[in-house]
């Protein structure tokens, strides 16, 4: 899941959830300023990508079935 999980990707993931980049990093329980440092290196942890695509996940389930 990690792989491809750069800056464009999780910018991808907060825009078809609808939400900032803050509010992404808040409603995945992550400081903002750790989501930015992150973003800057290009770069999010495994287990963070695997936060954002079970969100996206959440949210596929919710609007189409």
């Amino acid at each position: 899941i990690s792989n491809g999980w750069d800056r464009r990707r999780v910018k991808r993931c907060a825009k078809f959830l609808n939400v900032t980049m803050e509010e992404l990093a808040a409603r995945s329980c992550i400081r903002a300023w750790v989501l930015k440092g992150w973003m800057k290196k290009d770069r999010v942890p495994p287990y963070v990508a695997l936060l954002f695509y079970l969100q996206e996940q959440a949210e596929l389930e919710a609007r189409y079935d």
